[in-house]
């Protein structure tokens, strides 16, 4: 498991680092995931590894590089998906590599397949969600979080997600209520507390928004942004009367 162990450190580096450093690492890593699997070819963890290994790579380079790591990357899970046609992780992820070469119909396929396999695993339901708010079917999305919302109550992924897309509705209550949960869990969440300015000010609730608003002045780091929120703070006190 030498290689193994290794080659996964070294995409766990290669993912965390940037520039020239980061194509060492993820160089070094499949040399060491090709020798492991090279060693034991039916241990599934070397092929998906080595999907993970060039999905990863796909996003830094661009034209037919790009599209030769993302064949590689789907050429490498379907062999572990072969080997291990009964874990869901691995059609998820497949179903990934899918949605990045462009293929969604195939996509979709994966991610049923995990479905089928476990109803109670979230992820397949984040991936779903994901899948269709690209799409633009926020109804089908909104019934994938919901579900996964119902495995993982506090996951603020789910939250987050609803959140945008009630929004996005007009449904302004529920986006307050997934917002909410957010911070219920991140406390000091930026992107929801300024969701939370702008939907309680929509919402006529002038009082709410200002507490919100100034909550994130608080949090905010560019002069720009603080710039933006002081004029929503300085709108929100005319606007309920100083």
């Amino acid at each position: 498991y030498y290689y193994l162990f290794l080659g996964r450190a070294q995409l766990e580096q290669g993912r965390a680092s940037t520039g020239s450093q980061q194509t060492a690492f993820l160089t070094n890593a499949r040399d060491s995931l090709l020798r492991a699997q090279e060693l034991n070819p039916l241990n599934t963890d070397h092929s998906a590894n080595l999907g993970r290994l060039y999905l990863a790579w796909s996003q830094l380079t661009t034209g037919q590089e790009r599209d030769d790591a993302v064949q590689k990357a789907l050429d490498y899970y379907k062999v572990a998906t072969g080997l291990s046609p009964n874990a869901a992780h691995l059609h998820n992820e497949y179903g990934t590599a899918f949605q990045v070469a462009g293929q969604p119909d195939k996509a979709l396929e994966q991610f049923e397949i995990s479905l089928a396999l476990d109803q109670q695993y979230a992820d397949t339901y984040r991936r779903l969600g994901d899948f269709y708010q690209r799409s633009n079917e926020n109804d089908k999305a909104i019934e994938a979080y919901e579900a996964g919302l119902a495995i993982a109550p506090r996951d603020t992924n789910f939250h987050s997600n609803l959140g945008f897309l009630y929004a996005e509705q007009g449904n302004k209550e529920k986006a307050i209520e997934q917002n909410l949960a957010v911070l219920e869990t991140r406390p000091n969440d930026l992107a929801s507390i300024r969701n939370l300015a702008i939907l309680y000010s929509d919402s006529g609730n002038y009082d709410s928004a200002l507490q919100f608003a100034q909550r994130a002045l608080e949090l905010v780091t560019k002069d720009e942004d603080r710039a933006a929120l002081q004029s929503l703070i300085d709108q929100l006190q005319a606007q309920r009367g100083g």
